[in-house]
């Protein structure tokens, strides 16, 4: 009888030890599986993109895909670029855009002082205003309002759009100060 029980024993172990190496042999064929996805990545054309507008400075490097503008001011004036840049959407079909703050300098020192506020306004192609973004100082620190704006509609269609700045100086504002502020156009 005990010889009995010693073959059963080993029968449920060689059992048991077969079940779970068809366990783990089908678990190991799912995590193989999905290593071995494939994926394509093409480059295609940008739809939303950057274009010069009636006022963008000399000197400023407009590109579809990034620009820098050139800005000047005065000491204690407000100085307007109505059409600083154009966003330009080439497709037939709409695009969600926005407004997103990346970084400003200098931040934190005394040359912060000579500038009072500085504001972009998305304008659509009627003038509407669509979202703003607004830089002020407060004690040689910027703070930006919103830090992003929500999304909005750009039609398709060659639709052209326009970034409007005005920059406000402070009253002993000194010549040959600067600030440099990054912002992203998030296209949906």
């Amino acid at each position: 009888m005990k010889i009995e029980k010693i073959k059963l024993a080993k029968s449920l172990k060689m059992a048991l030890l077969l079940v779970s190496s068809l366990l783990i042999a089908s678990v190991s064929a799912a995590v193989y599986n999905s290593l071995t996805l494939k994926s394509q990545v093409s480059i295609q054309t940008q739809t939303v993109q950057f274009t010069n507008g009636a006022d963008t400075p000399s000197g400023s490097t407009v590109n579809p895909t990034y620009c820098v503008l050139s800005l000047s001011c005065y000491p204690n004036s407000t100085t307007t670029y109505e059409k600083a840049v154009n966003i330009t959407n080439t497709d037939t079909s709409p695009h969600d855009i926005r407004l997103r703050h990346v970084s400003i300098s200098p931040n934190g020192t005394s040359d912060v002082g000579n500038f009072t506020s500085i504001t972009f306004y998305l304008l659509d192609a009627s003038g509407n205003q669509q979202a703003s973004m607004t830089y002020t100082t407060s004690n040689n620190t910027w703070s930006v309002s919103p830090s992003e704006t929500s999304y909005v509609s750009i039609p398709g269609g060659s639709t052209n759009w326009t970034i409007k700045v005005v920059i406000v100086t402070s009253e002993n504002a000194q010549a040959n100060i600067s600030c440099n502020i990054e912002m992203a156009l998030d296209v949906k």
